[in-house]
């Protein structure tokens, strides 16, 4: 189920219904890159879109799909402080539809700009180390 883009179950006891009791959020665990199909996720495990985003929320504190954007953004973080790639690159790998709506998010959750925040954080190697 990880890594092929699927989301993982994540089990929690409690007194619920048996689909529930198996069922009480997720988080996704394959390529950020892939888009999400709620419709998919929910019957696979037995229940309606609409009761899975209110689970998924008491358990995380946000929608499915502001999680997925969330773990987007964390993985454009370090893509820009560990990768190097264009800021474009990293927007188009992670699906964004354009840089020009990737980096107001980035900006929203991190205070700064994609490039600010590169600048701010790249730790460089000299001949004398770190």
């Amino acid at each position: 189920m990880a890594g092929d883009g699927s989301w993982a179950i994540i089990w929690k006891s409690g007194n619920r219904p048996d689909r529930e009791r198996r069922w009480c959020g997720t988080a996704p665990e394959g390529p950020l890159s892939e888009q999400l199909r709620m419709p998919e996720v929910a019957q696979a495990i037995g229940i309606s879109v609409s009761h899975m985003n209110r689970v998924f929320t008491a358990v995380y504190g946000m929608t499915p799909a502001a999680y997925h954007v969330k773990c987007q953004l964390d993985m454009a973080a370090n893509f820009l402080v560990h990768a190097g790639l264009p800021v474009g690159d990293i927007s188009r790998q992670l699906r964004f539809t354009s840089v020009r709506y990737f980096s107001p998010c980035f900006g929203k959750e991190s205070g700064k700009s994609p490039r600010e925040y590169r600048a701010d954080n790249v730790v460089t190697w000299t001949a004398g180390g770190w």
